[in-house]
C-alpha cells in the first residue's frame, strides 16, 4: 500500500473525528467541564503511549499474513471502531436529551476512551 494513500486517509479522518476542537466538542456534547476536559485528553495520551506498540505489531502481523493489504485491514478497523466510538456521543446524547447526569458523563468518557483506542492502533501503521 503507497504510504500517501493512508496517510491521506488518516489525516482526513482526523481531521473530522478529532484535532483541536476536541475541548469545544466534548464541552459543548458532553457537557464537560474543564477538569474533566483534561481528565480525558490526559486520559487519551496516556492510552495512545500504552498501546501504540500493540497496533505496530498487528499491523505488522497483518502485513506478513496478507501480503500489500495487512496495513490497509489494520487502518479500516481502526477508522471503522473510531467512528463509532465518535457517533457513540450523539447516541448517548440522544438518549439522555442534553441532561449533565453521571451516567451521561461516564458514557461519554468511555466513548472518548475507545475513540483514543483506535486512534492510538492507528498511527503506527503510518511508519511502515
Amino acid at each position: 500500500m503507497r504510504p500517501g494513500y493512508l496517510y491521506f486517509t488518516t489525516f482526513a479522518w482526523l481531521v473530522f473525528t478529532g484535532g483541536r476542537f476536541t475541548a469545544p466538542f466534548l464541552q459543548e456534547v458532553a457537557g464537560f467541564d474543564d477538569a474533566l476536559i483534561g481528565i480525558a485528553i490526559a486520559s487519551q495520551m496516556l492510552i495512545g503511549s500504552l498501546l501504540g506498540s500493540i497496533g505496530a505489531v498487528v499491523s505488522d502481523r497483518l502485513e506478513f499474513k496478507f501480503p500489500n493489504r495487512g496495513r490497509i485491514y489494520c487502518l479500516a478497523s481502526g477508522i471503522l471502531s473510531g467512528t463509532v466510538a465518535f457517533e457513540l456521543h450523539w447516541v448517548v446524547q440522544f438518549m439522555f436529551r442534553g441532561e449533565k447526569n453521571n451516567p451521561a458523563r461516564i458514557l461519554h468518557f468511555l466513548a472518548r476512551m475507545l475513540y483514543s483506542i483506535s486512534s492510538s492502533i492507528i498511527f503506527p501503521i503510518l511508519d511502515g
